[in-house]
């Protein structure tokens, strides 16, 4: 199983919901992701 960190720098939250749609694709791969907000 592979590891995908996804780092977001967001100010009003829409970036946020792409990367957790990009991370739900990543584990319906079953690898393990993670989504972290950076600012």
């Amino acid at each position: 199983m592979a590891k995908a960190l996804i780092v977001c720098a967001t100010r009003t939250g829409e970036t946020m919901k792409i990367g957790e749609l990009i991370a739900e694709g990543i584990r319906f791969s079953d690898h393990e992701a993670n989504v972290v907000k950076v600012n």
